[in-house]
């Protein structure tokens, strides 16, 4: 970098549009080594508070140069001013030593406490120079100025932390390794960057194995937005948005895409990477999916809710939204697309109509449901189309789930109690919830997410992520909030509608965005026992003006384990059309929409405790709370008397004056506080049983049998195909068809396993003998008291009681009209 008179000029900036940063030196060079870039055109941009820079048509000052190991190029600057550094010779002592062999390196390694694992985007900061762990958690250092030095160096990372506040002593000596423990905070792990250039740069520069077929540099791909993926015609499909290159800081902006292999054996883990394979163009730059030629338009090109349906002719097609977008984010075009699979490119299919409110429209994932014989393509928001290409392309096929009898949102169907009856219609467009509908807040599906640990709501961006989780039978829901785009929230439900209420921050980043979170379902691990999704890491929106070299505008993957206690989040609890208590298992195909009761984790969250039955349903029980449960928990709960916040309600026992007491959250009278739940604000009732598992364990009935009886175990030809079904009693297989237990409580369970390893079951519960007189201990042990002092939250005292009622809020959130659930199992048979 040198001045007119061809002196050298020190501190100048320099920045490729990967975010790889350089600083020249007093001799005014800067050493620049990036593999994967190398005999490549790389764009340098050029800053300094002392330098001017003449910026080209497009406004960008900088310069493009064709990069070399041991080549050089020469920039010619003005100066206006001091340096603003003071700058010694290391550029140049690194150009006179060249590229560093392995064993010329210090090698950091971040490595997550908890799992073992290599932590990517961690941070060693070292005097004025700043390195990024790569995907494999590894930091190539170089010891150049500091070789044989004992250095202070700071560490850190989004969403962990590091002994004493990330101070490190650093032995800054060629040939060592120094590993640093990484203590997470949150409950995702960060597993590692999906695009971008330099994915595994310091574990290539190591000289480390590394998983991906081309660790360095894909497709010059150095920076891409949002994604979307799909499976089609048995391979995964990635489109993306927006996508920067090495070579000028404007790149394709017409949406890019790529192909991966699906997990299987002799497939790379996506714990460990995703093997992409970019449709690249002629100069080997990810090229447009949706140019110009075949959806021609003004603005760029950003696609969405990627889907692949079968057609007429028998064949799968792979579908698309598009929306063209203008600098203020207006749209020129809005609508469906079709891919043309021959050409690998997207073209023209149906147009939206832009003079419509846009929540009419799909938007966001998609995903397949099956109701009966039928089969959907719904949306993150609640748009359904018959899932065949013709339909997605026939705007009268679309329905919305939705209240309103009419487009304009001037009538609302009512059930007898007022109560606000959402529907699928019909009718060309979707139905719309309009801004000023007269809905009250317990009608709306939406607008009732809170922290569900301190009840504290929060508005959410529009774009997220919803699928079904088979291993929790339900569906999850990845969100943002408006308030902080670097964070994500996870909320549980049983229907892709909702009820979504309770969630809680899964992903953290300190003054930088994380936003539109994608979940890939086919990435899942144990059928969604751990979660795998992306998002884009940027400093986009955040306020921060620095960029993380190499991660900055990328996708990094994330994985998280729903096993965690404090992702054991509230459920809706209903009351069956049988009358039977519990979460979406005491559902069945084809009852009627629902409306919960209240909302309980089905783990053990953290403060909770077990709610268990007494006995089965075919003798007097009632709910016991806490100990050691002797039949499976119903749901869990948090004690009286500790803590609360507005979202809680007591869980109130109620003499039926028949033996068995029934179980309400608003008090009737005489009602006892057993214990404290969660509240459920929205009073629409949904179509649980349409969304219900594919598969599915019966048990039967529970049972009371003699003593001496037998138990009888029949085979009821339910095996999965290509899986398998068998009996268990009290945790241990039953090989034959019948069995004898002794005296007391007794669990069986009926448990398939699916071809592919899935695992279900359902449990119920016998009594062999007479059950224990009314008022005995049933449980061997000290039952817990159902006499509280108080529950959490409480501003009165119930009436016939001794305990504290929790009073409503008068906040809006909470506008539901409490519903009365005086419940308990139907009568089973005594055999």
């Amino acid at each position: 970098m040198v001045d007119g008179a061809g002196e050298p000029v020190p501190c100048v900036e320099l920045r490729t549009t990967g975010q790889i940063e350089l600083r020249t030196d007093a001799t005014g060079r800067a050493a620049f080594f990036e593999p994967g870039l190398m005999d490549t055109n790389v764009w340098f941009s050029v800053s300094g508070s002392h330098v001017q820079v003449t910026p080209d048509g497009f406004g960008f000052a900088g310069a493009s140069l064709a990069v070399s190991e041991g080549g050089s190029a020469e920039l010619v600057v003005q100066v206006v001013g001091a340096p603003p550094c003071v700058a010694d010779d290391r550029e140049m002592q690194r150009i006179a030593r060249g590229v560093p062999s392995p064993e010329e390196f210090v090698q950091v390694s971040f490595v997550d406490e908890e799992t073992g694992r290599g932590v990517p985007l961690c941070v060693l900061e070292l005097g004025d120079e700043r390195w990024v762990s790569d995907s494999g958690g590894h930091v190539a250092l170089d010891p150049l100025p500091h070789e044989g030095q004992l250095v202070d160096a700071t560490v850190w990372s989004h969403g962990y932390e590091f002994a004493d506040d990330g101070q490190v002593m650093l032995d800054v000596t060629a040939g060592l390794v120094h590993e640093l423990a990484a203590t997470r905070q949150m409950p995702a792990e960060r597993l590692h960057r999906v695009t971008g250039g330099g994915i595994h740069r310091d574990g290539v520069l190591l000289g480390l194995p590394v998983p991906l077929t081309q660790p360095v540099i894909n497709g010059l791909v150095t920076g891409q937005d949002s994604v979307f993926t799909a499976v089609h015609r048995g391979a995964l499909v990635w489109i993306w948005g927006d996508t920067s290159r090495p070579a000028y800081p404007l790149g394709n902006f017409h949406a890019s895409g790529a192909t991966s292999a699906l997990p299987g054996p002799g497939v790379l883990d996506p714990e460990l990477g995703i093997d992409l394979e970019y449709f690249v163009g002629p100069d080997g730059f990810s090229r447009a999916m949706a140019p110009t030629e075949t959806v021609p338009g003004e603005g760029v090109t950003w696609l969405a809710g990627l889907v692949s349906v079968p057609s007429d002719s028998g064949e799968d097609r792979l579908h698309a939204t598009f929306a063209m977008v203008q600098p203020d984010f207006s749209k020129t075009r809005f609508g469906m697309l079709v891919y043309d699979d021959a050409n690998e490119r997207f073209v023209d299919g149906v147009d939206f109509d832009l003079g419509a409110q846009a929540g009419r429209w799909p938007h966001e994932n998609a995903f397949l449901v099956r109701h009966g014989e039928a089969q959907w393509v719904q949306y993150h928001v609640p748009v359904r189309i018959p899932a065949t290409s013709e339909a997605l392309l026939d705007l009268a096929t679309y329905e919305r789930f939705t209240p309103y009898e009419d487009v304009s949102g001037a009538t609302v169907e009512r059930d007898a109690a007022g109560r606000a009856v959402y529907r699928w219609r019909g009718g060309g467009i979707p139905f719309v919830e309009p801004d000023e509908g007269g809905l009250a807040p317990a009608d709306r599906l939406e607008w009732h997410l809170v922290d569900v640990a301190t009840a504290d709501a929060f508005e959410v961006h529009e774009n997220g992520s919803t699928d079904r989780n088979e291993w929790l039978g339900r569906w999850t829901r990845l969100v943002i909030p408006k308030w902080a785009l670097g964070e994500t929230w996870l909320s549980i439900s049983d229907t892709p509608m909702g009820p979504w209420v309770y969630a809680t921050r899964v992903v953290v980043h300190e003054q930088y965005s994380f936003y539109n979170p994608r979940h890939h379902r086919e990435l899942d691990q144990d059928h969604g026992r751990r979660m795998r999704f992306d998002a884009t890491y940027t400093n986009s929106f955040s306020g921060n003006p620095d960029r993380t070299p190499r991660y900055d505008y990328n996708q990094v993957m994330m994985a998280l384990d729903v096993d965690r206690p404090e992702l054991q989040l509230p459920v809706p609890i209903y009351t069956s059309e049988r009358g039977e208590l519990g979460p979406a298992d005491v559902v069945e195909p084809g009852d009627a929409p629902l409306v919960a009761d209240f909302f309980a984790p089905v783990g053990a969250y953290p403060g909770t405790e077990p709610v268990w039955w007494s006995g089965p349903s075919c003798e007097p029980r009632q709910l016991v709370v806490g100990g050691e449960p002797e039949t499976p928990p119903l749901f869990w709960a948090l004690p009286v008397g500790g803590e609360g916040n507005e979202a809680h309600v007591s869980l109130y026992a109620v003499d039926e004056g028949d033996g068995e007491p029934g179980y309400a959250v608003e008090d009737p009278g005489g009602g006892e506080v057993i214990a404290v739940v969660w509240r459920n604000p929205i009073g629409v009732a949904l179509p649980v049983a349409d969304y219900l598992p594919e598969l599915r364990a019966d048990a039967g009935e529970d049972q009371c049998l003699s003593v001496g009886g037998v138990l009888t175990l029949p085979e009821l030809g339910d095996a999965p195909p290509g899986g398998s079904a068998h009996w268990e009693l009290d945790g241990a297989i039953v090989a034959g068809s019948e069995a004898n237990p002794g005296a007391g409580l007794h669990v069986l369970a009926r448990v398939l396993t699916r071809g592919d390893g899935l695992i279900v079951r359902d449990e119920a519960i016998v009594r062999i003998g007479e059950p224990p007189t009314p008022g005995a201990d049933s449980s061997g042990g000290d039952e817990p008291s159902a006499t509280t002092d108080g529950a959490p939250g409480t501003d009165g005292p119930a009436s016939g009681c001794g305990c504290r009622s929790l009073g409503r809020s008068s906040t809006a959130a909470w506008l539901l009209v409490p519903l009365l659930a005086l419940v308990r199992r139907r009568p089973r048979q005594r055999q």
